[in-house]
């Protein structure tokens, strides 16, 4: 198997001179290229798009790590990313090279720019809730996740109607701290708001629907509205099915289900761009 073309770095390798960052994602078992719904990965693409850095992304299989990407990550783990010779190991330190490598690269609204509300969102523990929900064994225990679910859920609520409902500005982009730009906090909420939403809806036993009967309206369009970027569409290439595999797997291997039903596959148009209006060959 050969290794993807590597990214051309642009004259100096300044950061501020087109450079492209090499990015090495999941995706699904047994589909290498095709993006799988590690929120990790997605969340350093979200990043990178959110500042305008230029990526090449590879799709890793998960099942069958080529040679070659073991040379560049021993351990297999993923994301990890390359530029100019120089590989960074993890979504954390990604992220944080390019702040530092493209610091005049598009504004995204850190701690000092967001109300403290909306910043302690950024902690939120939706995905581990999920898990209790999941994976627990008795009855008692799966209801106190839903509790803690909507806990965290209610929290995110009472932000945006404080802050008018995350406007997003000149943007476009809807924030949970209001008016004035994507924050640092939207780009790891929301895809723990996907993980929770699409996992609970078709794994939880009965199904996690907050949004039923109108509930968490604020929260709802605030999820939809975000998702119906181009910045959402341009990380979210996978589907409801794949994210719900992911964690379906993941309950198989803790041995906390014997198995799981699949959703049923969706147009590869409509789960990229919401519309899938005959665009499929």
């Amino acid at each position: 198997e050969l290794p993807p073309e590597e990214a051309e770095a642009g004259g100096d390798g300044g950061g501020d001179g087109g450079d492209v960052l090499e990015l090495f994602a999941l995706a699904p078992p047994h589909r290498p290229g095709v993006q799988g719904p590690c929120r990790y990965c997605q969340w350093v693409m979200l990043w990178a798009e959110a500042l305008g850095v230029r990526t090449k992304v590879t799709f890793i299989d998960p099942k069958d790590k080529p040679a070659w990407f073991l040379e560049i990550s021993p351990k297999g783990s993923m994301p990890v990313a390359r530029h100019n010779g120089k590989v960074v190991p993890d979504s954390k330190s990604i992220v944080e090279y390019m702040q530092k490598t493209w610091p005049n690269g598009k504004p995204v609204r850190g701690k000092g720019d967001v109300p403290k509300a909306a910043w302690r969102l950024d902690k939120s523990k939706l995905t581990d809730h999920l898990w209790t929900v999941l994976a627990k064994e008795t009855a008692a225990e799966r209801d106190e996740g839903r509790k803690a679910l909507l806990k965290e859920l209610g929290a995110i609520e009472s932000a945006l109607e404080a802050h008018g409902g995350g406007g997003g500005g000149a943007s476009g982009v809807p924030s949970v701290g209001g008016a004035g730009g994507v924050s640092l906090v939207d780009l790891s909420l929301v895809p723990k708001l996907e993980h929770t939403l699409v996992a609970g809806r078709f794994l939880a036993d009965p199904p996690f629907a907050p949004f039923a009967g109108g509930g968490l309206p604020r929260v709802k369009a605030y999820y939809e509205g975000f998702k119906a970027t181009p910045l959402w569409k341009g990380t979210a290439q996978f589907s409801n099915r794949s994210c719900v595999q992911f964690w379906g797997d993941y309950l198989v291997k803790c041995n906390k289900r014997a198995s799981y039903e699949l959703p049923p596959e969706e147009d590869a148009a409509a789960a990229a761009n919401g519309d899938g209006d005959g665009d499929v060959l």
